[in-house]
C-alpha cells in the first residue's frame, strides 16, 4: 500500500536519509552545489570579494566551505528553507552593516519562535 500524502508530510530528514534513493539523489545535488563559489550582492548589485567583510571562502569558522554549503543545500532540498545564525557584524565605511561570522542552524531546529533546540 502506497502512503497518503500525510505520511510523507511527517518524514524527518533523518529518516528520508535512510531512503537510498532520496540520499544518492540529496548527497549528489548538493555535493555539486558545495563546490560552487559563494558571491554576494547588496540591492541587486554583486559585491566585490575585498569589500565583503564575511569570508566567503568559509562562512563558519573551523567548518569547512564545502560542508557548510552541503548542510545548507540538504536543508533547501528537504524543507525550501536554511538558517545561519549571524554571530558577529562588522560596518564598513558607508554605514553598512556586514556579518563576520555565522553558524549553521538546521532548519529542523528552527520554529516561529526562533531556534528551538540548542545549540
Amino acid at each position: 500500500m502506497i502512503p497518503a500524502f500525510d505520511d510523507w508530510n511527517m518524514l524527518s530528514l533523518d529518516a528520508a536519509l535512510r531512503i537510498p534513493a532520496y540520499k544518492r539523489g540529496v548527497t549528489l545535488i548538493s555535493g555539486i552545489i558545495a563546490q560552487l563559489p559563494l558571491v554576494v550582492y547588496s540591492q541587486g548589485v554583486r559585491v566585490q570579494p575585498d569589500d565583503v567583510k564575511l569570508d566567503v571562502g568559509q562562512p563558519e569558522q573551523w567548518v569547512p566551505y564545502e560542508v557548510t554549503m552541503q548542510r545548507t543545500v540538504i536543508d533547501l532540498i528537504a524543507y525550501g528553507r536554511a538558517y545561519w545564525l549571524v554571530t558577529q557584524v562588522s560596518k564598513d565605511e558607508q554605514g553598512r552593516s556586514w556579518p563576520v561570522k555565522v553558524e549553521y542552524v538546521k532548519a529542523a531546529d528552527v520554529g516561529d519562535d526562533g531556534i528551538n533546540a540548542p545549540m
